[in-house]
C-alpha cells in the first residue's frame, strides 16, 4: 500500500519504481499509466542525485490525492509537487494549460495538500511545499 518511504537510494531507480508500481496497483486497484510511470522513473532519477539523510516518502495519500514527495525531517516535512511539463501557462485562477492540455494549478494543489497536512496529519510536524518543474534538468 502506498506510501512507499526510502531512507536513501540503495536500489535501482528501477527497482524502486517497480515498488511504486506495485503499491500504487494495491492502493488503487489499477495499473498506473505509462505517463505516470516514466514521471516516477524521470523524478526519481533527479532525487537518487540529491539523496538527502532523511527520509523520502513517495506517493503519499491525503484522501483522494497523492503528494508527489514528502521530504521528512524531525520537526519539519517539506511536501513537493514535481511536474516534468514544458510550457505552462496560467489559464484561470486554478487552471492551467501544460503542454497543450489543461489541468489544476500545481499551486492551488500543492497549498491544499500542505493545509489539509498541517490541519490533519497526526504529528506535531510544521508542513510546507514547494512546486518542482523538472523538464530539462534530466537528459536521457
Amino acid at each position: 500500500m502506498l506510501p512507499v518511504i526510502l531512507q536513501g537510494f540503495t536500489r535501482s531507480v528501477d527497482d524502486i519504481v517497480s515498488d511504486i508500481i506495485r503499491h500504487y496497483k494495491e492502493t488503487f486497484n489499477e495499473e498506473p499509466t505509462v505517463e505516470q510511470k516514466e514521471a516516477w522513473r524521470k523524478l526519481l532519477k533527479l532525487l537518487s542525485t540529491i539523496s538527502p539523510p532523511h527520509p523520502i516518502i513517495l506517493e503519499y495519500p491525503i484522501f483522494t490525492e497523492r503528494a508527489d514527495v514528502i521530504f521528512v525531517g524531525k520537526s519539519k516535512a517539506l511536501v513537493v509537487e514535481a511536474k516534468g511539463w514544458k510550457h505552462v501557462k496560467k489559464i484561470g485562477d486554478d487552471v492551467v494549460e501544460a503542454d497543450g492540455d489543461l489541468h489544476e494549478d500545481p499551486c492551488y494543489q500543492l497549498n491544499n495538500y500542505v493545509n489539509k497536512l498541517n490541519l490533519f496529519h497526526s504529528s506535531n510536524i510544521k508542513f510546507e511545499g514547494v512546486l518542482f518543474l523538472y523538464w530539462g534538468l534530466l537528459f536521457e
